[in-house]
């Protein structure tokens, strides 16, 4: 049996069985680990395993086991004004799959929670339509097992801040085609007025210059 730590969150993980062949005294274990995260183990063994005989023999056990867990990475642009969010996370060696998670509040279990998308990639490209905080962990899987959730990591959507919020834009539309519009409603009614007052007071000079004759 083994247990490894794993440096990204500076834990041991639980105990996990090697080997279930030897039934006798094993000595001298020896283990290693690959640059890929594989397990190589030796060790002497007095088990007649396969017809070997109750003499020692130099047993040898490679273990895989879950996958490391793998590292969430900052996201940019954070604010984000599309709702569009770039994830991108460490490719963990020897994984199939990737789950991602999302929640609207911190991330410290996932009890209870689906994932939001299961990829093969180290990256997936998310889409929101409602300001707010949300908070995002991976978790990494092989045949072995699935690894410990990663880091926390969380962006926050501003439509209203954005200046592409759709509602906002008409609105300041609106505004500006009626303030256009009342504005040439105004000169029109200036203009009336002093064509009007001309009029009349060439009327008026006319009225006079007759009945001085």
């Amino acid at each position: 049996m083994h247990s490894y730590r794993d440096p990204l969150t500076d834990s041991w993980s639980a105990i996990q069985v090697i080997s279930t062949e030897s039934s006798l005294n094993s000595w001298r274990p020896s283990i290693i680990a690959d640059s890929i995260g594989q397990i190589h183990v030796v060790w002497d063994d007095q088990t007649d395993y396969d017809g070997s005989g109750s003499d020692y023999d130099i047993f040898y056990k490679k273990f895989v086991g879950p996958p490391q867990t793998p590292q969430l990475f900052p996201i940019m642009p954070n604010p984000s004004s599309s709702g569009i969010v770039n994830l991108y996370w460490s490719d963990v060696i020897g994984s199939e799959n990737y789950y991602l998670y999302r929640k609207v509040t911190p991330i410290s279990s996932l009890a209870g929670l689906s994932a939001l998308n299961q990829t093969k990639e180290s990256f997936y490209i998310d889409s929101l339509n409602e300001t707010g905080s949300y908070y995002y962990v991976i978790v990494a899987e092989n045949d072995y097992g699935e690894s410990s959730f990663s880091n926390v990591e969380f962006v926050h959507v501003d439509f209203a801040e954005s200046g592409t919020d759709l509602f906002s834009f008409i609105s300041n539309e609106l505004l500006i085609v009626a303030g256009i519009l009342l504005g040439t409603q105004i000169l029109f009614f200036v203009l009336g007025i002093l064509i009007k007052s001309t009029s009349n007071n060439n009327s008026k000079g006319k009225s006079k210059g007759k009945s001085k004759k």
